[in-house]
């Protein structure tokens, strides 16, 4: 808390900062002022968050000092020194919005007093002023407010910015939400710690699902508010490299953006910082990483082999025994392909780490057997449904691979073949279990996909045959009029002259 005193008497003066430098309290004298000329001088560049102000000073007077300066300092609170004689003023100074007045001389206990009292009217103030904050800044990135527009939040507009976004990896779901609450309530205390007149924080959720710290000031106070966010990242650095959890079951890691100059390149960076988020995997998870050190050497290789590596946890979790078996060929796969520089020692053991934090597996990425250790985990997801009606079970997994590789090129025999059953038996279970054949399944899901597709007027009937999984245009036509009654072409006319009226 940042006290300026203003009091043409030396003697005065040095009493009041040696009775607040004993004060147990976060108090720092930030100026010393003799005159209110001086005091005017000062406040501008010291923003002060609380002035001792003594009403009778040579020349300009406390009264004047203290209109002239509310202006260049609105957020300062003021505390009035005054004798019995100047009674009048200073209930004329609280008129003008002083916080509180002590008559001279005061006792260090009735100063300390009085300042505790305006500190705490200073915090309120300034939690309500970054809550204000907080809820605009979450609009713009909710969609709420276009960025590109104007928020009528003049701080908003001119700030500054810096964010930080988190990404939690875990393979235990209930302690990971449990590890959430308690992580972000630690952060939230840590925000209020640096809060200040120049420095602004704001947590919340982003679309892609990653919450994020935002931090802000105004360029003129660039200084003070990018130390306190880069303060507040030492922080936070340190916590992940640590381990972010008992044995570490649960991992942080940070991303962080450089110095933004408006909302709107705070906005692309973050969004850059979630395009990059999967390199964890191959980078290293429990630590900070700015966009720079992520893109780093390899990066295109490695991007989609980390994104498969986060798919492979996904289908793990949510027990989709498919779609898990389908990413570790394809992770096999492209593990072996040359632009993959998989091979590093350093890659490895990232991707080690993350699947043992994630997955709760161990294996050795550098020997020949790995794909058997990832396939053997998987035989494990159908055995978490042993209890269970194990047919429905299979179905359940081939249609939310359907919904998800539809337009692929998918084989009854070659699903059967993942599931270890013969393709008579597969279709047979589907059709019970669906009232309906594998082939019109899928044609169906193709079929409904396809006029989503077709509303879009930029996009051809051929465009969106292929898109559904279907080379042949004639082929995607005929089906698509025996499911509709109608071709693409009129399906798209019809659609063009409901959107006109």
């Amino acid at each position: 808390m940042k006290i300026l005193i203003a009091d043409d008497e030396y003697l005065v003066r040095m009493t009041l900062v040696s009775m607040i430098q004993e004060m147990p309290h976060p108090f720092d004298i930030c100026g010393e002022a003799e005159s209110g000329e001086d005091l005017l001088e000062l406040l501008p560049d010291g923003k002060p968050d609380i002035v001792l102000l003594d009403l009778r000073m040579p020349e300009m007077g406390g009264l004047e000092a203290m209109r002239i300066g509310k202006a260049l300092s609105p957020s300062t609170q003021w505390i009035i020194l005054t004798g019995f004689s100047d009674f009048d003023s200073a209930r004329e100074s609280v008129k003008l919005g002083a916080a509180d007045y002590l008559l001279k001389p005061s006792s260090s206990k009735e100063l300390e007093q009085a300042l505790l009292r305006v500190a705490g009217i200073v915090r309120e103030q300034r939690s309500l002023l970054h809550k204000q904050f907080e809820s605009n800044l979450n609009a713009a990135f909710s969609g709420w407010v276009d960025p590109h527009l104007s928020c009528h939040d003049p701080f908003i507009e001119q700030a500054q910015y810096m964010g930080i976004s988190f990404a939690i990896d875990s393979s235990l779901k209930e302690q990971e939400k449990a590890f959430h609450q308690q992580y972000f309530s630690r952060l939230r205390l840590k925000m209020e710690a640096a809060v200040s007149e120049s420095f602004y924080s704001a947590l919340f959720l982003l679309p892609h699902g990653h919450m994020a710290l935002i931090g802000a000031w105004l360029p003129e106070r660039e200084q003070e508010g990018s130390r306190a966010m880069r303060r507040l990242l030492r922080e936070l650095e340190q916590e992940a490299q640590t381990g972010s959890g008992p044995l570490a079951a649960v991992t942080v890691t940070l991303f962080s953006t450089g110095i933004c100059a408006s909302l709107q390149d705070l906005r692309h960076e973050l969004n850059e910082c979630a395009r990059f988020a999967p390199l964890r995997v191959t980078r290293g998870i429990g630590r900070h990483w700015s966009k720079e050190q992520l893109i780093g050497p390899h990066a295109a290789g490695l991007a989609e082999f980390s994104r498969l590596w986060l798919d492979l946890n996904a289908a793990y979790q949510g027990h989709h025994y498919l779609s898990y078996m389908k990413t570790a060929d394809r992770l096999w796969q492209l593990f072996h392909a040359e632009h993959v520089p998989a091979c590093s020692p350093s890659v490895a053991q990232s991707i080690e780490a993350y699947v043992s934090v994630t997955m709760n597996l161990r294996i050795d990425i550098r020997s020949e057997n790995w794909l058997e250790d990832l396939h053997e985990a998987g035989d494990s997801l159908l055995q978490h449904h042993a209890s269970k009606d194990c047919g429905s079970t299979m179905i359940e997994q081939v249609i939310a691979y359907l919904e998800l590789h539809y337009a692929s090129e998918i084989t009854l025999t070659e699903l059967a073949r993942d599931f270890h059953v013969t393709p008579n038996y597969l279709s047979t279970l589907f059709h019970q279990t669906t009232g309906t054949t594998f082939v019109k399944y899928v044609t169906r899901l193709r079929m409904m996909r396809a006029k989503q597709l077709l509303a879009d007027p930029s996009l051809q009937v051929q465009q969106v045959a292929e898109q559904v999984g279907y080379f042949s245009t004639r082929h995607f036509t005929k089906c698509f009029f025996e499911f509709e009654g109608c071709s693409p072409s009129e399906y798209k006319k019809k659609r063009k002259r409901q959107h006109l009226q």
